[in-house]
C-alpha cells in the first residue's frame, strides 16, 4: 500500500506480539523506514518470521505475564539497540465466552496477557524511555475497549483496562516526555484473533460462514469494510512519528467507522 515516506532512522522500538498480525505489519514498516527493533513474542514461528526482516532486527522468546521474563527482555533490548524510545505492545488474546461460563482461569488467564503484561512492559520501558530524554508508547487496545458487547466480559475489561492505563501513564509521566497513546481496531480478519473471532461468530450465527459474516459485519461499517493489520499498523507508525507530538492518553479508534455513532 502506498504511503508517504516516514524517516525512522535512529528509532529503537520493542515490539510485543511482534511476530504475527498487527505487530508483525508493524516491525515491517519500522524496519522499512530504518528503525531498529526487538521483537518479543512467546511463538517462535512469529519470532523466526520476524528475524527474517532483516539485521535491524533482534528477537526474544518472552511470555509477557512473566516479570523476570520482560524485565531481562526490556534490559537486553536498551543494550542491544543502544537504548530504547519507542515501546508498542501489541501482545493479546481473545475468545467469545459468555459471562456465566468464563472460568477463574479464562479471566486470570485474559487479563494476564493483555493488561498485565501491556503493566509489566510500561513498567520496565519507561525508565529507559525517561533515560532517552523521552519516547512513546503505543498500546494496541481494541473497539471493546471504547464500547461493551456481549460474550467478551473478560476481554473488555482487559481492554478497557488498557484505555485506562494509558491514559494514567500519559497523565503521570508527559512531563518527563514521555507520551502514551492506543489504538483501537475492530475486528481484522486476517490476524489470528481476527480469524478466531470471525469463526466463533460463525458458530453464533452472525452468518452461514466466514465470508457471509465478514460481508454481514461490512454493511455495519461506514466505510463498508473490515480493517486490515496495514491500516492499524500505520495507525501506530503515526503515533510513533513526530506528527503526533502533541497528543498523548488518546485512543485512536481504527474502526472504519464503527463506533462513529
Amino acid at each position: 500500500m502506498a504511503g508517504a515516506a516516514v524517516d525512522m532512522v535512529g528509532w529503537r522500538v520493542l515490539v510485543t506480539g511482534g511476530g504475527s498480525g498487527i505487530g508483525l505489519r508493524t516491525v515491517e514498516l519500522l524496519v522499512e523506514g530504518g528503525a531498529r527493533v526487538t521483537v518479543i513474542d512467546i511463538d517462535e514461528a512469529g519470532l523466526a518470521r520476524a528475524q527474517a526482516l532483516g539485521d535491524g532486527v533482534h528477537t526474544r522468546r518472552v511470555d509477557v505475564r512473566s516479570r523476570e521474563e520482560v524485565a531481562t527482555a526490556v534490559a537486553v533490548a536498551a543494550d542491544v539497540m543502544g537504548g530504547l524510545d519507542r515501546v508498542v505492545n501489541s501482545a493479546g488474546v481473545f475468545r467469545f465466552t459468555p459471562f456465566l461460563d468464563i472460568t477463574p482461569t479464562d479471566w486470570t488467564a485474559t487479563l494476564d496477557i493483555n493488561l498485565t503484561g501491556t503493566f509489566h512492559v510500561c513498567q520496565e520501558a519507561i525508565p529507559c524511555l525517561v533515560a532517552a530524554g523521552g519516547g512513546r508508547i503505543v498500546n494496541v487496545a481494541s473497539v471493546a475497549g471504547v464500547r461493551a458487547g456481549a460474550n467478551a466480559a473478560h476481554y473488555i475489561a482487559s481492554k478497557w483496562g488498557m484505555v485506562g492505563l494509558t491514559k494514567a501513564l500519559a497523565v503521570e509521566f508527559g512531563p518527563q516526555g514521555v507520551i502514551v497513546n492506543a489504538v483501537a481496531p475492530a475486528t481484522i480478519p486476517e490476524t489470528a484473533i481476527g480469524q478466531s473471532s470471525l469463526q466463533q461468530k460463525v458458530e453464533m450465527g452472525w452468518g452461514s460462514d466466514v465470508p457471509e459474516t465478514i460481508a454481514n459485519q461490512e454493511r455495519n461499517y461506514p466505510l463498508r469494510r473490515l480493517g486490515t493489520a496495514d491500516d492499524v499498523a500505520r495507525g501506530i507508525r503515526y503515533l510513533l512519528s513526530e506528527d503526533a507530538a502533541w497528543l498523548t492518553g488518546q485512543v485512536l479508534s481504527m474502526d472504519g467507522g464503527a463506533t462513529a455513532s
